[in-house]
């Protein structure tokens, strides 16, 4: 007899992204691990709180930049500068209003902010502006910090050391600029093959991180103040650096590849990844010789990653930049991931609703900046585009879903009877679920998606999508799980009913997906069947018995509404030695 938990024996709960058995959680969806460790829950929705509704928010407006400082949060796109008083709520979009006094016209996809020797700055396409709250000077870079003209169509993210006296670093092409005010402003010459994109600061230094569209790899640079040329170069795994960040004074870059790096003291060494990663996939805007020099264009803008404790949020696209559409990965959905750096576990935290009736989509038109605020109102910002809507998301306390995914589990002999599968929670509340499924065999071309599957009603669609090899329902069997993963209804989840037509196909399902005639989705089909409990949910415990008996090997996907928190998935199998 053996058993299955989730989480271990240690109350770890890993996933990570390698295969199908290493860990215990194979794929997650708007799960939360950290606020309760050794716990999964439903993660809080991520919202859409400023888009056009916003007084003089223009439908093209694309998120830039985001930053907190002096009392005021602030959004940059590339038309304007908003801001909302950190005493109030970020949430309510009334709170927010354009700051008028910074206009300028020079707003676009070089623009980054932060905070330096208590002025706000905002990098443009040749310049960097200064603004103290009241007055407004265009030309700061140039006539006060004396610096020479950025160059226009490069990222120009900047960064602060805050070791001694404060020096502020800007990217600019295969540069690195640099100021403070004993130093004045500082050129570091990088490769001509490099150019600078994202900066992490440590204790005592800068490490900026580069892309190339001619090398195999890039390099990430250690810099140090009073120097005019990089201490040293580290090359990646990748060609571009998309974002770095730092925890416990240990640089760490994510390639384009897909995977995460560490500094050792000597070398940047992989200790995650993304589920693509070993699948030579290339992420959004990164195609060899072709690398976007928009940050926004890339899978990961060079601000989509902070630290908080020992989580790292992440925010990625995970658009295949060789098939526009579809996702790098089925287990890889866009929006904000969460890497314990303890564990190394890597999970999806967040998704981006497109509207109020959706769960959060699985694919993003691109990913800006990430703001953590962790304040009562929303722990994080995010900029991005979901449904060609452009805006900025923030967490909502409203009812949200999502689920995990366990590794597959193998039989210890030929095949085991999967007698009992034991889920306990947290009580549940008024509206609150869960759901737990199976899946036994893997087949060919699974999981299969349908684009753009047209509604009749809540419960059907039509298709001209390939959906050979898809299970109907029985009076013994639940049919296949239809997810849809982007477009209307995005997270919601049913199961097929029966399939009828030829070339168009007319798919019924078994609940009520919140579409209406004419809504198009994006569907994905995967062999997930529902369990019937064996007995009635007794408080935090529902027990539910063997599915088809014997298998050679078994997953489970539990589907969380509400704000539940899983303390333990338990599976119990004994050994059968003929089929």
């Amino acid at each position: 007899m053996s058993t299955f938990k989730v989480p271990n024996r240690d109350k770890q709960i890993i996933q990570s992204n390698v295969g199908d058995y290493r860990g215990n959680v194979w794929a997650t969806y708007n799960v939360d691990l950290d606020s309760n460790p050794g716990t999964i829950k439903v993660s809080k929705r991520l919202t859409r709180v400023l888009d056009t509704a916003a007084a003089n928010w223009e439908d093209n407006d694309i998120v830039q930049a985001l930053q907190v400082h002096d009392g005021l949060y602030y959004v940059a796109t590339d038309d304007a500068v908003f801001g909302c008083a950190v005493t109030a709520d970020p949430t309510d979009s009334g709170n927010w209003g354009e700051v008028g006094n910074i206009l300028v016209e020079d707003l676009g996809n070089e623009t980054d902010m932060t905070s330096f020797t208590g002025l706000l700055l905002v990098s443009l396409g040749t310049d960097i502006l200064s603004w103290n709250g009241a007055v407004k000077n265009n030309d700061w870079w140039t006539t006060v910090a004396l610096g020479s003209a950025l160059t226009a169509g490069k990222v120009h993210t900047m960064e602060v050391l805050r070791t001694g006296v404060d020096t502020l670093f800007i990217t600019n092409g295969n540069e690195i600029r640099y100021y403070n005010s004993d130093a004045g402003a500082t050129i570091i010459s990088l490769d001509t093959l490099m150019t600078s994109n994202s900066l992490t600061p440590t204790l005592d230094r800068m490490w900026v991180g580069s892309y190339t569209e001619v090398e195999n790899n890039a390099y990430i640079y250690e810099v140090q103040v009073g120097n005019d040329q990089a201490t040293q170069a580290y090359r990646i795994d990748g060609r571009v650096c998309l974002t770095s960040f730092a925890y416990n004074n240990t640089p760490f870059v994510i390639t384009e590849k897909g995977y995460i790096q560490a500094f050792n003291g000597a070398e940047f060494v992989t200790v995650s990844q993304f589920p693509w990663a070993d699948q030579s996939k290339v992420m959004k805007g990164c195609r060899p010789g072709q690398v976007s020099d928009s940050p926004h264009l890339l899978a990961i803008h060079p601000k989509g990653s902070k630290v908080s404790g020992k989580y790292a949020f992440i925010y990625v696209n995970s658009d295949d930049e060789y098939d526009a559409g579809t996702n790098l990965s089925p287990r890889g959905s866009a929006g904000v991931w969460v890497l314990d750096l303890e564990t190394y576990s890597l999970t999806h935290r967040y998704a981006l609703n497109g509207d109020s009736s959706d769960y959060g989509s699985s694919k993003t038109e691109y990913c800006g900046p990430l703001l953590l605020t962790n304040t009562p109102e929303t722990r994080i910002m995010v900029g991005g585009s979901v449904d060609g809507t452009k805006g900025v998301w923030m967490e909502n306390p409203v009812i949200n879903q999502g689920y995990f995914v366990t590794t597959r589990h193998e039989s210890d002999s030929v095949a085991d009877a999967f007698e009992t599968v034991v889920v306990k929670t947290d009580t549940l509340d008024i509206g609150e679920s869960v759901v737990t499924k199976y899946k036994d065999e893997t087949r060919p071309n699974f999981p299969l998606e349908a684009l753009d599957v047209s509604w009749l009603n809540s419960t059907q669609f039509t298709t001209t999508n390939y959906l050979e090899g898809v299970v109907e329902a029985t009076e013994a069997v639940f049919g296949d799980e239809v997810e849809i993963i982007s477009g209307v209804g995005a997270g919601q989840m049913a199961h097929i009913v029966s399939i009828e037509g030829t070339t168009t196909k007319t798919v019924t399902l078994d609940a009520d997906m919140g579409t209406v005639l004419n809504d198009l989705s994006d569907i994905r089909i995967e062999s997930f069947k529902t369990i019937t409990p064996n007995e009635e949910r007794s408080g935090e415990f529902e027990k539910l018995g063997a599915v088809n008996g014997v298998t050679p090997a078994r997953q489970y996907k539990v589907v969380m509404k509400g704000n539940v928190t899983l303390r333990e998935l338990a599976s119990k199998s004994n050994a059968k030695n003929e089929l």
